[in-house]
C-alpha cells in the first residue's frame, strides 16, 4: 500500500533533484567552465561559478521532472499502465523538458552536435547511476522487510505455543 504524498515530500525530492543537479554543475563548471564559456549561458561566469539565473533555471526544471515523475508514479497511473510504460513515458516526458529548457535558455548551441552528444552521455550516466541507486535502496528495503518479517513470524510463533501450553 502506497503512503500518501504531501508537499513536503514534493518539496524533498524537488530540493534532492536541484541538488544532484547543482553538484553536477559546479563539476562542469570547474572542468569546463572557462572554454565554455562563449558557446553556453550556463557558463556565462566561466570557472567562477554558476549564475543565479541558471540556478533559477535548474530549480525550475527538477520541479517540473518532480512533477512528471509523481504523475506517472501515482496510484491512478499504476491503475492505468504497466510500470515498464510508465517509465519510458516519464523519461520521454523528462527528455523533453530538459530539451525544451536548452533550446529556450540556450544553455549550449542547438546546432552543435557535441553538445548533444554530451548531454546525452550525461543522461545515460545519471539515469544509469539513479537506476543503481534506486536498486540498492530497494535490495536493502526488501532484505529489511523479510528481516522484520521473519521475526513477526517467530514471535507469533511463541505466542501461539504459549497460548497451547
Amino acid at each position: 500500500m502506497e503512503e500518501r504524498k504531501n508537499i513536503f515530500d514534493f518539496a524533498e525530492n524537488v530540493l534532492c533533484t536541484f541538488g544532484f543537479m547543482m553538484i553536477l554543475m559546479m563539476v562542469f563548471t570547474f572542468l569546463f567552465g572557462e572554454e565554455t564559456r562563449t558557446l553556453s549561458s550556463m557558463f556565462r561566469l566561466g570557472g567562477s561559478g554558476i549564475a543565479l539565473e541558471t540556478m533559477g533555471q535548474y530549480l525550475g526544471l527538477a520541479v517540473l521532472i518532480t512533477g512528471i515523475r509523481y504523475i506517472f508514479f501515482s496510484e491512478r497511473a499504476a491503475k492505468y499502465m504497466p510500470e515498464l510504460y510508465r517509465i519510458c513515458l516519464m523519461l520521454c516526458c523528462s527528455v523533453l523538458v530538459i530539451v525544451l529548457f536548452i533550446i529556450i535558455f540556450k544553455w549550449f548551441p542547438v546546432l552543435m552536435w557535441e553538445a548533444w552528444v554530451m548531454f546525452a552521455l550525461c543522461f545515460a550516466t545519471c539515469f544509469g547511476v539513479s537506476v543503481w541507486i534506486m536498486s540498492v535502496k530497494n535490495r536493502m528495503e526488501n532484505q529489511k522487510l523479510e528481516e522484520n518479517l521473519e521475526y513477526l513470524k517467530e514471535k507469533w510463533k511463541e505466542e501461539q505455543d504459549g497460548k497451547r501450553s
